[in-house]
């Protein structure tokens, strides 16, 4: 994160840091906000929803579906990227 000096500060020649200059601190990359057993719980919803939503796009295949009725499984997919993608990431 950088945190700058405000704008037109005036600083003291014999300082040997020039604090109108930016500053970098450093962060960690990545805090979990979430604990190992929901990270689990998310996955294991992920890769069930995916799944599920390959057999029934399966089905309707197999079945001669309308092609509207397959935009159902739009839902099953996007609840299992949001809990694999959730799940890998620790968010």
């Amino acid at each position: 994160m950088l945190e700058p000096f405000p704008v037109g500060c005036t600083h003291d020649a014999g300082l040997s840091v020039d604090p109108c200059a930016i500053r970098f601190r450093t962060l960690p990359v990545c805090i979990p906000n979430i604990g190992r057993r929901e990270r689990r719980r998310r996955l294991l919803f992920g890769i069930l929803a995916l799944g599920l939503s390959a057999v029934l796009l399966i089905l309707l295949q197999v079945y001669g579906a309308d092609r509207w009725l397959r935009l159902a499984l739009f839902g099953p997919l996007w609840g299992a990227a949001l809990g694999i993608f959730q799940a890998t990431e620790k968010t």
